[in-house]
């Protein structure tokens, strides 16, 4: 069971890595702010995100990681839908006060967007994975703690494009 916490923990580190590299984007981090996802779920995340190489095996609770890893699901599924949504809308509108050079960080974010979006994703499947085997590997003869979350058995469909 070490390996699979190690494993939890390491795939956790992705997804934290990831979600930092997209929240460095001043115009994606201040767009994602201003989503619909509630103030539990933002803290369901900060959960997950907070999770350092330190964690022991006790601490990967594995009810409160599939929580997390639900609400940064939706988070995703937010910014494929709003954030995408929004950031088109002020690059296509003509009458944006968008300066010359925001323009260019507007279209380079826009570029880069699916891209990077499906980086979090696909470290976000790997987590489920991770969790999910240290979930078998606990719960023995009893029902896994996945079953709670059957949204989540399909990591391929948590990339909507809604486009």
């Amino acid at each position: 069971m070490p390996n699979t916490t190690t494993n939890v923990i390491s795939a956790a580190l992705e997804v934290k890595r990831q979600y930092q590299t997209l929240m460095n984007n001043v115009i994606l981090r201040n767009k994602a702010q201003n989503t619909s996802l509630s103030s539990s779920q933002w803290r369901d995340m900060d959960r997950l995100l907070l999770l350092d190489e330190d964690a022991e095996d006790g601490s990967i609770d594995v009810y409160e990681t599939y929580v997390s890893i639900e609400a940064m699901q939706e988070f995703v599924r937010l910014l494929m839908t709003e954030v995408r949504s929004e950031l088109r809308a002020e690059l296509s509108n003509p009458r944006s006060h968008v300066s010359r050079e925001n323009r260019i960080a507007l279209q380079m974010t826009l570029a880069n967007f699916d891209d990077n979006v499906r980086r979090l994703v696909d470290k976000l499947a790997e987590l489920y994975v991770a969790v999910a085997e240290l979930d078998e590997a606990r719960s023995g003869s009893r029902q896994p703690v996945r079953a709670q979350f059957p949204e989540l058995t399909d990591p391929a469909s948590w990339l909507t494009d809604p486009s």
